[in-house]
């Protein structure tokens, strides 16, 4: 797949996003709305596994999601500038993590979670799941234990607030 970045962004712009899923059924697959809650590439991002370490010795991932913005009161330096790093290098980080999640679009199975229970409505086990994503068994393990703690602590807050009724 050869996109051409400098048109990429102009053309894609000027293309409807589609707002329900009627309109997003014969959309091209795979799908280039990232920005779509039920896209994929973004869980899989963060399903990959870390190389990187952070200053505060915990793993990170390998692309960065974001460059974080300096407060305006530090100095010389001005807002959104991160010291020792030159524009130019930001764009080649932005850019980097644009053809990787290019290159990681076009590999995937399924790009759309909605096109995945369409195909599998019984579920899928873990190590399926893994494999239509491209991560490993470990990575949506974790993520579906993170999910349940999350899903048990919002039944608790649930069960408090309907009591105080």
């Amino acid at each position: 797949m050869v996109i051409a970045p400098k048109h990429m962004a102009d053309s894609m712009l000027a293309l409807p996003r589609p707002t329900t899923r009627g309109d997003c059924g014969q959309e091209a697959r795979p799908c280039p709305w990232v920005g779509c809650r039920h896209h994929l590439l973004l869980e899989v991002a963060e399903s990959k596994p870390t190389k990187r370490i952070a200053p505060s010795g915990r793993p990170r991932d390998e692309r960065p999601t974001s460059l974080r913005l300096n407060r305006a009161n530090r100095g010389r330096v001005s807002m959104g500038r991160r010291p020792g790093l030159a524009t130019s290098a930001a764009h080649r980080v932005v850019q980097r993590w644009i053809d990787d999640a290019t290159e990681q679009l076009s590999n995937m199975m399924y790009t759309c979670s909605l096109d995945a229970v369409r195909d599998y409505p019984d579920g899928l086990s873990e190590s399926s799941v893994a494999f239509l994503l491209g991560v490993t068994e470990q990575a949506i393990n974790a993520e579906a234990q993170a999910a349940l703690v999350k899903f048990r602590a919002t039944i608790r807050e649930q069960a408090l607030d309907s009591d105080d009724l």
